[in-house]
């Protein structure tokens, strides 16, 4: 039997590592509020799961993980050189997936869209913090 199986870059594991990470952790402290914004998309990760499973929304990062290395690499360098990749541009990518419990599969904006709108959340935090 011949193996189908997609075969990932180290990058792109890494990335689909961090994406589930990212929504482990987001997912998994019960009765704590997050900061802002994110509590409604986490609302929205959790009923994903409660929809499909763990597995389906584990699948989800593997289907996500060439996106977010692609929409990485799109980045400014000076932006690649600030940001952190798993604990700032994985959570702004996995608040960009349309984590909508009545699809299947969650939308994701295009690279180039995700790119623009991860650069000015970016620019904004930067901004906010120099006030």
């Amino acid at each position: 039997m011949e193996n189908k199986s997609p075969v990932f870059s180290y990058q792109a594991a890494e990335a689909a590592l961090c994406l589930w990470e990212d929504f482990v952790n987001a997912t998994s402290y019960e009765g704590i509020a997050l900061a802002g914004p994110r509590q409604a998309i986490v609302d929205k990760m959790e009923s994903y799961r409660a929809a499909y499973g763990t597995c389906a929304a584990r699948a989800v990062m593997l289907d996500s993980c060439n996106w977010a290395t692609n929409v990485y690499w799109k980045l400014a360098e000076d932006l690649r050189d600030a940001i952190s990749f798993d604990w700032d541009f994985i959570p702004m990518l996995n608040d960009l997936i349309d984590w909508n419990p009545a699809l299947e599969t969650p939308l994701k904006p295009s690279e180039d869209e995700a790119a623009e709108l991860v650069t000015a959340r970016w620019r904004a935090l930067e901004a906010a913090r120099k006030k």
